[in-house]
């Protein structure tokens, strides 16, 4: 179970001005904040399950969320990563439909809730709103449609390097200015990129002995970021 806290305020979070709440007034803004509950997700906890009704949609207040889908035998397959200021959970919301993948918590989060009647109301009365989810789902579709093509066309060494790339552009490095400012498992890295964990293991290691990256426990430090982009092919 997940644990009630007393935070954060909608009027002052900063994450607000960069989801798709960032165009409400004030008094929608203090609604937003007297109707929404906040609460706070061990790593590794359920935020909601794969096949589950919605109950409201979630917004990543602090933390890191992956969202994904189980395969054959229980394989994890990550559709996508959120950060804080995501929202989750809002394409099955709007369908009215069963979440088509669970979320679950990478390390401790906070993550506010909106039940699904009183954000209904909210997205009725603003239209800026309405934009911003729609804006939102087309993005996610881009992604998806090019994570899908990345993973049928592309080898596992190019989707190691865009990986790791995606990862920086996602949550940036640490105060070195070199190690990524988020810790995953090896097996959840293979399932980002889409490969298994042995396979991931090895490439992580094929780069760390090129000295590409460095790999500490569970930390990576990009040590040649124009080589790990050479590597993804990015721009070809």
């Amino acid at each position: 179970m997940s644990n009630r806290i007393a935070f954060p305020n909608c009027v002052d979070c900063n994450m607000r001005r960069g989801s798709i709440f960032c165009n409400l007034s004030t008094t929608e803004v203090e609604k937003l904040d007297y109707l929404k509950d906040a609460s706070l997700y061990r790593k590794g906890q359920v935020v909601f399950q794969e096949g589950t009704h919605p109950k409201g949609i979630y917004c990543v207040f602090s933390g890191k969320v992956k969202i994904f889908k189980l395969g054959p035998g229980y394989k994890e397959q990550i559709v996508r990563l959120a950060r804080s200021g995501d929202v989750l959970g809002y394409r099955s919301l709007l369908c009215h439909d069963r979440y088509r993948a669970s979320a679950a918590a990478i390390e401790d989060s906070v993550i506010c809730s909106i039940p699904h009647e009183q954000f209904f109301k909210i997205l009725d009365d603003n239209a800026l709103l309405s934009n911003n989810l729609m804006k939102l789902l087309s993005q996610d579709l881009a992604i998806a449609e090019k994570k899908m093509v990345d993973m049928m066309q592309k080898p596992v060494r190019e989707r190691m390097a865009e990986g790791l790339i995606l990862l920086k552009e996602m949550f940036g490095f640490t105060e070195d200015g070199k190690t990524l400012n988020i810790t995953m498992t090896r097996e959840d890295i293979a399932s980002f990129i889409g490969t298994t964990a042995e396979t991931a293991i090895r490439t992580l290691s094929d780069f760390n002995s090129e000295r590409i990256i460095c790999l500490d426990k569970k930390e990576i430090r990009i040590e040649n970021f124009a080589r790990l982009l050479h590597e993804s092919h990015i721009n070809d």
